[in-house]
């Protein structure tokens, strides 16, 4: 639920929000980029858990009500490696109220040869029945089941026989320079002792008794019990009893080593899917990484140079944009400041010095120069009263055009020019306006520099790879959890596409660049930051004799990039001119950032929302034995 609703409130922000053509593609490509991480994340969680589900583990419960007296195995093997299963099973039911028994089947099984080398491969079962009792089949955990007995009829308390049958398709032989039989009989959990144990097995041809007969307790060829085992050949006959001395608990491990050619060619039990969806994925990175190199790889760094001054006539608010995307509050701020410096208001400290008063300091703001970022925070702040002002001041100016003598006029002219004064001044705090100015100073800036400093073009790429990501994760989780069907001496290309969506990954975030006029306005800016910062005394004295209002000029861009408390101490040995920009003390760094703490937000109308979780009751089901990947199987 948490995931679904940080969704929609990231998609509503990338819609509704006022953005530029890079912003949006911007968005576009983090929104797909969030939804591909969680994707992936939610695959590694469920093969993480179905690892922990296959894992083996001893299993401390023990059977319930029955005992194996006697489990044999007949292995019809034919020489493209199918072979043809019977087990024998005559179960001992001490306790009543048993409708039969069940056996797992899994067709995924680990195998390890001579060589200590463990591979899986996957085997094709087919005509899985019980003969002589009712049975159903379903699948749990990936493993095929057999449930043999009827569900409306109990067995009776004593010895019964039950006979399952099927065709085990090993597919195409995986070693190299030699053949090896391996088989895993009986299952490795029944949670009983498997008395009289045996192991009957036809081959297709022929084997000496020179050839290598081990018989083991486990999967990995560390147990050998061979020794435990009496066996005989005959031809192309082996027959194998555990001995009454051994305990047999779990499944017993035939392994036969046999010459190079004994099996033909197997099936292939194995698809493309997988195979095709790694490829997939290996294919987008290199297209991903081509994109990149071409239309995405950053143009050479333009070397910086020194600037005393802002490059371009660009204002404060434009220069922490371009810069590195400041927040629309601070940019405000700094136009603020740079009205101030230029004289267009005056800010004076009020009874509360953390909330001071702001005044315009022109009769008529059509009559100056500002930049459109500078006039659009005037007009925010003074806008809403400028025609009440124009008014008042139109009705003074009638008033004592008369001679009238009335008392009506001095109180008349009294109220007018304290609603002009009252129209040209504010406070942050009570300005219930200013606070619009910060996402519009963003998307006029955005506007305006988009095209000139993005490249539009390589966005568009950037939001090609997310969605190729995307793709990519879902090819990939599907056919690794779902498919699995890649053939397991081609598994690391399961690894190698990974690495592959890492890739598509990275170089989507490295796809966006700026155009090549983007990096030289970008390396002036640098260099105009780096001179605010390494700017020796006799060069910012050289400067304040040229122009005396440098450091009250330059405090806005120092603020937006950073370093107006490195810019502000330069100046503490430095004698300024008077300038009249009202009393605020523009060498407090501390009073700026009241400045800014002081505005004013409407108040929030939300309401606080719990998200609850439902519980399906707490319960979870099992399987009732079997939990390992040998198979084995219980009672029912």
């Amino acid at each position: 639920m948490a995931l679904i609703v940080f969704f929609i409130i990231i998609i509503l922000i990338g819609v509704i929000q006022p953005q530029t053509k890079h912003g949006k593609l911007h968005k576009a490509t983090i929104i797909f980029l969030v939804i591909g991480c969680i994707a992936l994340g939610c695959f590694v969680y469920l093969i993480v858990n179905t690892k922990t589900i296959r894992r083996d583990t001893p299993v401390a419960s023990s059977a319930d009500g029955f005992t194996i007296e006697e489990y044999k195995v007949r292995l019809h093997v034919h020489e493209d490696e199918k072979i043809y299963v019977t087990e024998f099973i005559t179960v001992n039911f001490y306790n009543s109220g048993h409708h039969g028994i069940y056996r797992f089947i899994p067709s995924w099984l680990e195998y390890t040869d001579k060589n200590n080398i463990t591979t899986s491969r996957e085997a094709r079962i087919s005509d899985l029945r019980a003969i002589g009792d009712d049975y159903t089949i379903d699948e749990v955990n990936e493993k095929q089941r057999i449930k043999i007995g009827s569900p409306y009829e109990y067995v009776p308390v004593g010895d019964h026989l039950y006979t399952i049958s099927y065709i085990y398709d090993m597919g195409s032989d995986p070693y190299k320079d030699f053949d090896e039989f391996i088989f895993h009989a009986f299952g490795d959990y029944w949670g009983t002792k498997i008395k009289n144990a045996s192991v009957e097995i036809i081959f297709p041809k022929e084997i000496d008794a020179s050839d290598k007969i081990h018989f083991f307790r486990d999967k990995y060829r560390k147990n050998d019990i061979t020794k435990l085992v009496d066996y005989q050949v005959n031809g192309n006959k082996l027959t194998a009893k555990v001995s009454d001395a051994y305990t047999l608990t779990k499944s017993l491990t035939v392994d036969v080593e046999l010459p190079e050619g004994y099996f033909s060619t197997g099936s292939n039990n194995y698809g493309v899917v997988s195979l095709i969806a790694c490829m997939i994925c290996i294919v987008m990175m290199l297209i991903t990484l081509l994109l990149w190199y071409t239309k995405g790889k950053d143009y050479p760094k333009v070397a910086e140079t020194v600037e005393f001054y802002p490059p371009n006539n660009l204002d404060a608010a434009e220069i922490g944009y371009l810069y590195k995307d400041v927040a629309g509050k601070k940019l405000a701020i700094a136009i603020l400041i740079e009205l101030a410096s230029k004289g267009y208001i005056k800010i004076d400290e009020s009874e509360d010095k953390n909330d001071p008063w702001i005044y315009s300091n022109i009769a008529d703001p059509n009559s100056v120069e500002m930049t459109n970022n500078e006039r659009l925070v005037y007009d925010i702040l003074f806008g809403a009263t400028t025609a009440e002002a124009k008014a008042a001041t139109e009705i003074i100016t009638l008033t004592e055009d008369t001679t009238s003598p009335d008392k009506l006029k001095g109180a008349i002219l009294s109220s007018m020019k304290n609603a002009q004064t009252e129209a040209l001044r504010t406070k942050l705090s009570t300005n219930t306006s200013f606070y619009l100015v910060f996402s519009e100073l963003s998307h006029d800036i955005g506007e305006k520099y988009d095209d000139v400093i993005n490249d539009i073009k390589s966005h568009k790429l950037m939001l090609l790879s997310s969605i190729m990501f995307v793709i990519g994760v879902i090819l990939w989780g599907y056919s690794y959890c779902f498919i699995k069907d890649l053939n397991p001496k081609y598994s690391i290309l399961y690894l190698l596409a990974l690495i592959s969506l890492a890739l598509i990954f990275i170089f989507t975030l490295l796809m966006q660049r700026k155009q090549q006029e983007g990096e030289a306005l970008a390396a002036r800016i640098r260099g105009f930051k780096n001179f605010l910062e390494v700017a020796e005394k006799e060069q910012l004295e050289e400067q304040v004799e040229k122009y005396p209002n440098y450091f009250y000029y330059i405090l806005p861009y120092a603020y937006v990039l950073g370093v107006s408390k490195k810019w502000i101490k330069k100046f503490e040995n430095i004698p300024l001119p008077a300038v009249d920009m009202g009393t605020f003390d523009y060498h407090d760094f501390d009073s700026i950032d009241d400045l800014s703490d002081s505005i004013y937000y409407p108040p929030s109308s939300g309401s606080s929302s719990s998200f609850g979780c439902s519980s399906c009751g707490g319960g979870c089901s099992s399987c009732g034995g079997g939990c390992s990947s040998c198979g084995g199987g219980g009672s029912w």
